[in-house]
């Protein structure tokens, strides 16, 4: 019989704040889901400022999505292999909860990426209409 696979003990700090590295992140990723589902809602009204807007929010949201992704990789480095079954079990939760939001978050943009794009054809039509080359 193969002897059991030995954990390192977690420091408790290290643990809880992976926890909270997952659960911030998490968030920020549901947070940037509300934002872009908001925008793609107000663009309903065919306003431009409205566009510029939601592009602005979505490249400055997405680059702190990025941010938030790179500093999580050292903190769950610290915690990979180490603990208790319990532990790592926990971890994995969160870890999954953070994928489906960023699963959410990816939705979202696609749907306001979409809307973009009408509206840019739309424009491009407009253009073209005019015999004005987009």
């Amino acid at each position: 019989m193969p002897a059991p696979a030995l954990r390192p003990a977690l420091d408790p700090l290290a643990h809880r704040a992976a926890i909270q590295a997952l659960e911030s992140q998490r968030a920020a990723y549901a947070r940037y889901a509300r934002s872009m589902d908001a925008h793609h809602e107000a663009l309903g009204a065919g306003d431009g400022d409205r566009a510029t807007a939601a592009a602005d929010a979505a490249a400055h949201g997405y680059e702190a999505l990025a941010e938030g992704a790179r500093r999580l990789g050292p903190v769950l480095a610290g915690v990979t292999g180490a603990g208790s079954e319990a532990e790592a079990a926990e971890v994995q939760r969160q870890v999954e909860a953070m994928v489906r939001a960023a699963r959410e978050a990816e939705a979202s943009i696609h749907n306001l990426t979409a809307q973009l794009e009408a509206w840019r054809d739309a424009y491009a039509r407009q253009l073209a209409d005019l015999g004005l080359t987009p």
